[in-house]
């Protein structure tokens, strides 16, 4: 288990500047955002410079996260053909680079229950095909809590399909942002492959660093010793609403609130 942290801290800074700022701060281990203009990960080119940057520096990649803008379980079937293309090139690109875990959104659910449904099916028919696309090219999808209405569309996917190769990505800020507490991580625990630790106030999306919200972390803390989780300790934080304004000491900060959180796993 090693600190990681996700490459969204501020995609105004240079992609191969961040990199190196990550690196300089202590952490070993990064995460590619679903940005693909940011990496430029579909791109050759892109790739190559993601193997040659990462190597330089050190580091291994803990995962990447697919697009999201647009939806795989999208009742418009155009749509949702393309968003399940865009994954499939995330996947190849995970695959190429080495990265065994990609993350993807489950869908953003509606309040209709006969549109839910449709959802549901067309989520499933989508993850379907990923999983065997991925399974081919050794990749494993980590499915990620979103807001409270994609939580079916989360839990049927979870439920549905196989277990060794499909598992949760699990969200601190979007859990404590619906007013749970670790609900989903307590239900799932078992399928855990990754995690987006970040903080908020249970208001808004703010991807604080860990202890500057109102997250419980001692608790969090207990539930990953009792479910027994080796993976990474990844942050998914971000400077916009942080007290950390420079980014250097973001960063160092970053870091030492995930070794905090590395020790009091034991």
């Amino acid at each position: 288990m090693k600190p990681a942290i996700a490459m969204a801290i501020d995609i105004d800074i240079p992609f191969l500047r961040m990199i190196r700022m990550i690196s300089g701060a202590g952490f070993e281990t990064i995460a590619l955002s679903s940005s693909k203009e940011y990496s430029e990960y579909p791109k050759a080119s892109g790739r190559d410079r993601i193997r040659i940057v990462i190597e330089e520096n050190g580091l291994e990649i803990d995962s990447i996260h697919a697009p999201y803008q647009l939806d795989i379980s999208s009742l418009d079937e155009s749509e949702r053909k393309k968003a399940v293309r865009e994954c499939e090139i995330c996947i190849d690109a995970a695959s190429e680079l080495g990265i065994k875990i990609m993350v993807v959104h489950p869908g953003y659910g509606d309040a209709d229950e006969g549109k839910m449904d449709r959802m549901v099916d067309m989520v499933l028919k989508s993850m379907d095909l990923l999983s065997r696309h991925a399974l081919d090219r050794g990749v494993k999808l980590a499915v990620e809590n979103l807001e409270a209405r994609s939580r079916v569309l989360l839990e049927r996917i979870l439920e549905s399909l196989p277990e060794d190769h499909i598992g949760l990505c699990y969200d601190t800020g979007h859990e404590n942002e619906i007013g749970e507490s670790f609900q989903i991580l307590q239900k799932f625990g078992h399928r855990l492959f990754t995690t987006h630790i970040h903080d908020n106030f249970g208001i808004q999306d703010d991807h604080l660093l860990p202890y500057e919200g109102n997250i419980d972390w001692d608790r969090f803390v207990v539930l990953l010793r009792q479910i027994r989780y080796s993976g990474n300790l990844l942050l998914e934080v971000k400077m916009d609403s942080s007290q950390f304004k420079e980014h250097k000491v973001f960063l160092r900060e970053a870091k030492k609130r995930a070794d905090k959180l590395r020790s009091m796993t034991g």
